[in-house]
């Protein structure tokens, strides 16, 4: 069973989180198809959105979105 610490290398320095320690604090980020699945849009809808102020996080030339800022911006866009 694999520990819940993170690992160390041979000079006991640590290597970083284990798979679990970052499941918990590192939010699934959604691809952008799969954004425009979750609401019902085309990619380039999405891509829209996106100029327009739909939150997303951007790494490098890769874009990602985070399903709680997607809630957000449909609650907030009720009528």
């Amino acid at each position: 069973m694999r520990s819940e610490r993170a690992e160390s290398n041979d000079e006991g320095r640590a290597l970083g989180p284990t798979e679990a320690e970052r499941e918990r604090t590192l939010p699934h980020l959604l691809t952008l198809p799969e954004v425009a699945v979750f609401l019902s849009v085309s990619p380039k809808t999405v891509r829209r959105l996106v100029s327009r102020g739909l939150p997303c996080v951007r790494l490098g030339r890769v874009v990602r979105f985070r399903q709680a800022d997607l809630l957000r911006f449909v609650e907030a866009r009720k009528e």
